[in-house]
Parts: structure tokens; sequence; C-alpha cells
């Protein structure tokens, strides 16, 4: 949801002609996020002819300003955030992932004093 607000948030600056120019800096801090590529993609789709007009010249639709950015970017992405999922998961695995964000090791470990029913089990067992 928030991600096709920002989305139209952004439509609109590009469409104004004062901020243009600012929607066409701020559309590459937003191209890692999948969500405001796609909802990009399918807006600039449909809206072909009212760019045409503003701008002046029609645009194909695997033109960089139209959709090709945004298919270029959800691949790239797409491949990076399985590659960085099969890191994380190989770190996890490895116990380096919980050795790095723990911090158990400054805790001492204080053993708990066992219950008398506990105890007898115990001495049962032994």
């Amino acid at each position: 949801m928030i991600g096709g607000i920002v989305t139209l948030v952004f439509f609109i600056l590009r469409i104004i002609p004062s901020t243009a120019d600012a929607a066409n800096v701020l559309v590459w801090f937003l191209r890692p996020f999948p969500s405001f590529c796609f909802g990009l993609g399918v807006i600039n789709l449909g809206s072909r002819k009212l760019f045409a007009q503003l701008e002046g010249e029609d645009k194909e639709v695997f033109d960089v300003d139209v959709c090709l950015a945004e298919i270029i970017c959800l691949a790239v992405t797409g491949f990076l955030y399985i590659v960085i999922i099969f890191v994380i998961e190989l770190l996890n695995e490895k116990g380096i992932l919980s050795k790095l964000l723990s911090n158990e090791k400054s805790v001492p470990f204080v053993p708990k004093p066992l219950d008398a029913d506990v105890e007898d089990e115990a001495i049962e067992v032994d």
C-alpha cells in the first residue's frame, strides 16, 4: 500500500513542471524497492500519451523513460535480493550470524538451583 502511495506521489511530482527535476533525482533512491519499480512501470506504460503531450515526443514501450529502466532494476534487485537471502541463510546455518548479532558472551551463566523433586529424580537416575 505504501509503495503505491509513494509511486502516485512520484507520478504527480513528475507531471508538475517545477518538481520534475526533483522527481528525476528522487527516482534513483526509490528504484531499489521492487514495488515502486513495478508500480512506476505500470503507471508509465499507461500514461505514455500524457508524457508525449507534456514532453513533445512519443516514446516506445521499452524506452528508458517508460519501462526499460524499471525492468532492468527489477531484474537486478531480484537477483541481488536472492543472493542476499542465500548469504544470510548460509551465515545463519554456520552460526556466524548469531555470533555477530548476539550479545550472549557478556552475560555470565548462572545455574538455577534445583527443586527437591528434581534432585531426587536426578539421584534415582544415577
